[in-house]
């Protein structure tokens, strides 16, 4: 997962806190919710400087994840830099692909 969040609820009222965002939302995407359920293992990646999903959210669907793999946080980076879509990202999913094989 890179730059998950714990719900879109969460992220929305982050960007826009004096709206009503809970009661605007008709999908939540309750990301957390769902891994809690699931027996799938899960890479989580973000980065420390996010300005899209806040970094306590995507550090806290790695602290709940129950079938946790790797935690990756990439540092200096924001959510659109370039390294989030290079080696460091790429390296992450080729260890989960290796270690669920």
């Amino acid at each position: 997962m890179r730059s998950p969040f714990t719900e879109l609820a969460d992220v929305g009222a982050h960007h826009y806190p004096s709206l009503p965002v809970r009661l605007l939302l008709k999908e939540r995407f309750q990301v957390t919710e769902h891994l809690s359920n699931s027996e799938v293992p899960v890479t989580v990646i973000y980065c420390d400087r996010d300005s899209v999903v806040p970094t306590e959210l995507s550090a806290r669907v790695a602290d709940q994840a129950p079938t946790l793999v790797e935690r990756v946080v990439i540092r200096g980076a924001n959510h659109n830099d370039e390294v989030m879509f290079g080696p460091p990202v790429a390296d992450a999913v080729a260890r989960l692909a290796k270690a669920v094989a």
